[in-house]
């Protein structure tokens, strides 16, 4: 694998052993463990970044997100020192199931008291056999994997980077140390047992799900870090079918956006369970968005494309 953004080795190990941390979640008094880390993301501009800590939704769920509750990290060979991160009304927070990421957004207060180093997302998704590298937790120790990009589902690359329990919400990174994805599971593969590692496009985040959360009112509140987050609330997700003029059109309402796909005539939804789901080729509902022209619109009849127009334009509040 080759760096193109050499560093010193005593540099990057000091930065990766900021920004890989151990999570600890207690749910219904059973602790589970997993990987976080801490990112920038240039949402809503370069110049007011969100900073903050990001793992899957799997890890963090919305139980574990609400206002009161707090969330346990550590770091590699800090003297197990242990950070209590406090979910409150204030900083920012976004999880979605269907993508399978949760971002907590950080405040000054708990920054200067974690002291972490925050990554930055590459500007472009990965390719098919590009080389990767993961800083992960398996079994709570502190480990580096490498290997590439086998393929690209949907919202998901498949990967073959070593990962174990404990791997999930780790980041993937490219040459650059620029994260690309989110590592989030391990699924089987044909009959002889053997398994393949799925992660989330970090892209999908950065376009589709943090940007369509804020509306432009919220972005200026954001920009003065005054949002709230219960100006932004998780609503109940909902699988939405439509049949009527031929193909079988599918959409995903979450807490931030609504998504589309087309399944065939023969399909029903009834058949996928969360995992299919993540495989399909989605594409969100937003104004002027080539994705939607080239996956959906170019294969639908006229009617249907009335009904997605009319979609668009009532904000789906309607559907």
């Amino acid at each position: 694998m080759v760096f193109s953004n050499l560093r010193p080795f005593n540099t990057l190990i000091n930065n990766i052993n900021r920004s890989i941390c151990k999570i600890e979640v207690n749910k219904d008094n059973r602790i589970s463990h997993g990987t976080a880390f801490f990112v920038q993301i240039q949402i809503p501009s370069k110049k007011y970044p969100l900073y903050g800590l990001i793992t899957n939704n799997h890890v963090l769920d919305e139980e574990s997100l609400t206002p009161g509750k707090t969330i346990d990290i550590s770091f590699h060979n800090v003297n197990n020192e242990i950070y209590s991160i406090l979910i409150n009304d204030e900083d920012f927070v976004f999880t979605s199931e269907l993508i399978d990421v949760t971002f907590i957004e950080l405040n000054e207060e708990m920054k200067k008291e974690i002291d972490p180093y925050f990554l930055r997302p590459s500007n472009e998704d990965a390719e098919i056999n590009e080389s990767v590298i993961i800083f992960q937790y398996p079994q709570k120790i502190l480990s580096m994997a490498h290997g590439n990009i086998t393929s690209i589902q949907g919202f998901n690359y498949l990967h073959k980077v070593s990962t174990s329990q404990g791997s999930s919400g780790s980041p993937i990174l490219n040459s650059n140390y620029e994260v690309v994805g989110v590592h989030k599971s391990s699924l089987p593969k044909g009959e002889n047992e053997t398994y393949v590692n799925m992660a989330v496009k970090f892209k999908i985040l950065n376009e589709y799900g943090l940007e369509l959360v804020l509306s432009s009112k919220e972005k200026i509140k954001l920009k003065k870090k005054k949002i709230s987050s219960h100006e932004i609330k998780i609503i109940e997700k909902s699988l939405f079918q439509c049949d009527l003029y031929g193909n079988s059109l599918l959409f995903y309402r979450t807490n931030y956006a609504w998504y589309i796909t087309i399944l065939s005539e023969y399909n029903n939804v009834s058949i996928y369970n969360l995992e299919d789901l993540q495989k399909l080729d989605w594409s969100p509902i937003i104004p002027n968005s080539n994705e939607l022209d080239d996956n959906i619109i170019s294969q639908i009849k006229e009617k249907e494309y009335i009904l997605i127009t009319w979609l668009k334009l009532t904000e789906l509040k309607y559907l």
